[in-house]
C-alpha cells in the first residue's frame, strides 16, 4: 500500500474553518501562479462567473466549473502551490 505524500483538505461545510477553502485556495493559487495583480483579476473574474452560475445551477455544476479553472495547469504546478510539507 502506498502512503500518500500529500493531503488535501477542504472544509466544505465550514465547520472547522470560517472560509470557503476551495475559493481561498483558488485565490492563493492564482496569485502564486499568475502574480499578485493578474492573479487577483483572474480570481475576481472566476468568482463573478461562479457566483452567477450558483444563482441558477446546482452545486454539482458550480463544482464542475470550479475544477475546469485548473484545466491546462500541470499537477506539478498545483502541487507546488500548496504549503510546504
Amino acid at each position: 500500500m502506498n502512503t500518500p505524500s500529500h493531503y488535501v483538505f477542504f472544509d466544505v461545510d465550514e465547520t472547522l474553518i470560517h472560509c470557503k477553502s476551495m475559493f481561498s485556495f483558488l485565490a492563493f493559487f492564482y496569485q502564486q501562479h499568475y502574480g499578485q495583480d493578474a492573479g487577483a483579476v483572474r480570481y475576481r473574474e472566476a468568482m463573478d462567473h461562479l457566483k452567477d452560475l450558483a444563482a441558477n445551477s446546482p452545486r454539482s455544476e458550480v463544482n464542475r466549473v470550479y475544477y475546469t479553472l485548473f484545466k491546462g495547469i500541470s499537477v506539478a504546478d498545483i502541487e507546488t502551490s500548496g504549503p510546504p510539507h
